[in-house]
């Protein structure tokens, strides 16, 4: 599994949980975020590093931008 399938698979645990949702979103620094993800990933047994938040944001940006321009 690569490192953005990694990421979808958490991307949907946290869509499914409000609670996971609130405290991520409530999170301002990005370094604080990607360290709180890492550590919510691998509570639900999926091994994310920095690299692999890293990634997903450059994807999301990429495909937001895609639809923009």
């Amino acid at each position: 599994m690569d490192s953005l399938e990694r990421f979808g698979r958490f991307r949907r645990i946290v869509l499914s949980d409000a609670a996971l949702q609130e405290l991520l979103r409530s999170i301002p620094d990005w370094s604080d975020f990607v360290e709180a993800a890492i550590r919510a990933a691998s509570e639900q047994g999926i091994a994310l590093s920095e690299e692999d938040v890293l990634a997903a944001r450059e994807d999301a940006t990429r495909s937001w931008r895609e639809r923009w321009v």
